[in-house]
């Protein structure tokens, strides 16, 4: 009797290992499926700088820049450079913003690299990649249009500068002109004029201070940009007092 419980209790455990293993193998499938399948690049590396894992995410960021990327055949400071492995390497890099370039193809991504010690196994690093390259585009396509809009506006400021001064200047010499008539008539004539005739001609040598003083502010605003601008130094409680 005592043998035969013996051999119960020894399949029972046998059992239990069975179901303890497929249970591994299925979180182990499970992490893989995951690994395999995540949005991000990610990838393993031992302490060497060789590749241990890839997953389809990592394999595809890759063979944008090479076309015959295989993980048994690259080493990792192949594709970011030996400076950037020695930062790795010396476990100093974390969240890192990288640019890879080859010929004409230009890649932007963030680069996470966390250092792996776990029991049982061979130490190695995890490096996490967000690919960036649309929202660097996007962000230089609107640099590009920023800057053209800037060169837009500064060519349409000056063209209206230039026409401000040129009509403001043009319209100086009519101005002077008509100036100078209502003066002759005021020394020529005015003894001659009744009060409704003084008051008409006060009244147009008062339109022409106005215009005048239209065309000045006209001017002024056309030599904006063109004449440098006094600077004064000001003692600011002197300032002060002399207001009080």
């Amino acid at each position: 009797m005592d043998l035969e419980k013996k051999r119960d209790i020894s399949l029972d455990e046998i059992q239990n290992m069975k179901e303890n293993f497929k249970e591994l193998i299925q979180e182990k499938e499970k992490l893989e499926a995951m690994f395999n399948n995540a949005i991000n690049g990610i990838i393993r590396i031992d302490l060497d700088g060789n590749f241990i894992l890839c997953n389809k995410a990592a394999d595809k960021l890759f063979k944008k820049l090479y076309e015959n990327f295989n993980i048994n055949e690259f080493q990792i400071n192949n594709i970011f450079g030996q400076k950037l492995w020695n930062q790795i390497e010396n476990k100093k890099l974390e969240m890192h913003e990288l640019c890879l370039e080859k010929d004409d193809k230009i890649l932007w991504f963030y680069l996470n690299v966390i250092y792996q010690n776990p029991i049982g196994m061979a130490p190695y690093f995890e490096a996490f990649f967000l690919d960036i390259t649309s929202k660097k585009e996007f962000e230089l396509q609107i640099v590009n249009l920023n800057k053209n809009l800037e060169k837009k506006v500064e060519e349409r400021t000056k063209d209206l500068e230039d026409f401000a001064y040129i009509i403001s200047h043009d319209l100086k010499a009519p101005l002077r002109a008509i100036n100078q008539l209502s003066n002759w008539i005021r020394e020529d004539y005015e003894s001659t004029l009744d009060e409704e005739g003084k008051k008409i001609l006060s009244l147009m040598e008062e339109r022409i201070g106005t215009m005048e003083s239209l065309i000045n502010g006209v001017l002024e605003y056309s030599r904006v940009g063109r004449d440098k601008e006094a600077s004064t130094i000001i003692y600011f409680e002197k300032f002060l007092n002399d207001i009080a």
